[in-house]
């Protein structure tokens, strides 16, 4: 857990960068930006994931992020906006940002209560109201859930 774990998911990463399809590094500046519009502080790993990638794909595992120049625009892969979409339609609680989709309905979603280390990655599902079910813990933060799914990733390759 925490930035150990992190960069060992980037180091997989960087040993497998025919796999890695991302969008480059994103500024403090439109970081904070992004924090503003959401109304939370994001997480440390999710934040070093911001400024590292932005936002991408690593083969067939997609990390929602954000899209430098388009943080209001609603849709895959834009977690500033489908965070505030899913806030809208499924009264996502403030303090979750979406993180990634399965593609059958499950998505992933950071909680930002904490905004240190340790704050878990939720599994749940967009398509009813969220207070109206039960979240699972998918990891206990980011960099955990990063690098699970990366080491997938290179071992089914």
């Amino acid at each position: 857990m925490g930035i150990e774990t992190y960069n060992q998911a980037v180091e997989l990463i960087k040993n497998n960068a025919d796999l890695a399809d991302f969008d480059g590094e994103c500024s403090e500046e439109i970081i904070r930006l992004a924090e503003e519009k959401l109304n939370l502080k994001l997480p440390a790993t999710y934040r070093q994931f911001l400024k590292d990638y932005s936002v991408g794909n690593f083969a067939s595992f997609e990390i929602y992020g954000i899209i430098k120049d388009r943080l209001d625009v609603f849709g895959v892969p834009n977690m500033v906006g489908m965070t505030l979409k899913e806030r809208q339609e499924i009264q996502l609680p403030s303090h979750l940002i979406v993180i990634g989709s399965v593609g059958n309905g499950q998505e992933y979603y950071l909680d930002c209560r904490l905004s240190k280390e340790a704050s878990p990655v939720l599994v749940n599902w967009s398509v009813f109201p969220f207070n109206e079910q039960a979240s699972e813990i998918e990891a206990e933060d980011f960099s955990d859930y990063l690098l699970r799914h990366v080491e997938r990733v290179t071992e089914s390759e």
